[in-house]
């Protein structure tokens, strides 16, 4: 496949910019056969979009055979609300938490560390946090977000078609390590 940018500060920096290069992705992939969905919305009602590559049968041999054996899902923005607001004004570039004002607690501190609200040895006093303005607020239950359940559900669709799930998550200075689970 041709690049479709050809340096990092070219990379999508906004929701809306995102979806435009998802929609190029799609229109300009000979390799493979692109789709793209979403797995539902955020809770100020931004859709999380997933990327699916699958088998074209034009492909070179090396792409031919990792399509033959896996398609490929990418859902490359999680947290749509959290991206944007991280956007909106320099002071919240590393704004990491969604966007939920259903936990409160008259606090007036917004959002969950959606990261720590996954159902997975969920505990907020464990590397968490069950304090509303902590950036690790692990929120008040397990799947307590729309994007975590977005998440959880999308998966458990998949499931029997998975064979490898890994998260990379985008830090300030670099990339964290994956954590992979096979299924």
């Amino acid at each position: 496949m041709k690049r479709l940018f050809t340096n990092t500060f070219e990379f999508p920096v906004c929701c809306c910019q995102m979806k435009r290069f998802l929609r190029r992705v799609k229109r300009e992939a000979t390799e493979a056969d692109v789709s793209l969905y979403s797995m539902g919305k955020s809770f100020e009602g931004r859709k999380m979009p997933v990327v699916t590559l699958a088998l074209n049968p034009d492909n070179d041999d090396e792409v031919k055979d990792m399509l033959q054996m896996f398609d490929w899902f990418i859902a490359p923005i999680v947290n749509p609300d959290g991206y944007a607001y991280s956007r909106a004004k320099p002071e919240n570039r590393l704004w990491r938490k969604t966007r939920s004002d259903k936990h409160m607690n008259g606090t007036g501190c917004v959002g969950v560390d959606a990261n720590r609200n996954f159902g997975f040895d969920w505990n907020p006093e464990s590397g968490a946090s069950s304090d509303p303005c902590s950036p690790v607020f692990a929120g008040p239950a397990p799947f307590s977000e729309p994007e975590t359940r977005n998440i959880r559900d999308w998966l458990k669709k998949l499931s029997d078609r998975t064979a490898l799930f890994s998260d990379l998550a985008r830090l300030q200075s670099g990339c964290a390590d994956p954590a992979w689970r096979k299924s």
